[in-house]
């Protein structure tokens, strides 16, 4: 492989790491500990996405290095650089939204639910075994 394919290869990583944060639903959100998001987002609730971007800024197996540019930081902030774990990247945004959203509660409840019906269903699975183990005479 030559050093431009691999440069290429880079860049194209790169766009595909942006484009999975960005097509993410609040994906700032992401961020909303950091002192710099959670202003911003308060200054502009209604439009926030609109006047932030992000770059890609370094790239390894763990965790990507990400630089979030502002437009308008009520603290005249240019920009800030922070990582991001794209594999929880998705589950960390939606809870860290249910929580701005103060449904932070609801959602542990259905998730909890849930795991009733759940364990229910595998009680009477193991109780039917154990059933049909007392049954067999042989």
């Amino acid at each position: 492989m030559e050093a431009n394919e691999i440069l290429d290869n880079i860049m194209s990583i790169k766009r595909d790491i942006r484009e999975y944060i960005t097509s993410t639903e609040h994906w700032l959100f992401y961020w909303i500990s950091v002192p710099e998001v959670k202003e911003f987002i308060e200054a502009f609730p209604e439009d926030y996405e609109e006047c932030v971007s992000i770059s890609v800024e370094e790239i390894n197996e763990v965790s990507q290095s990400i630089r979030i540019s502002f437009d308008d930081h009520p603290d005249e902030v240019e920009f800030i650089k922070r990582n991001v774990i794209l594999r929880t990247f998705r589950d960390t945004v939606k809870v860290n939204w249910k929580k701005w959203k103060g449904e932070f509660k609801e959602l542990l409840i259905k998730e909890k639910e849930e795991a009733i019906e759940y364990y229910k269903r595998r009680l009477d699975e193991v109780n039917k075994e154990l059933e049909n183990l007392k049954d067999d005479k042989s």
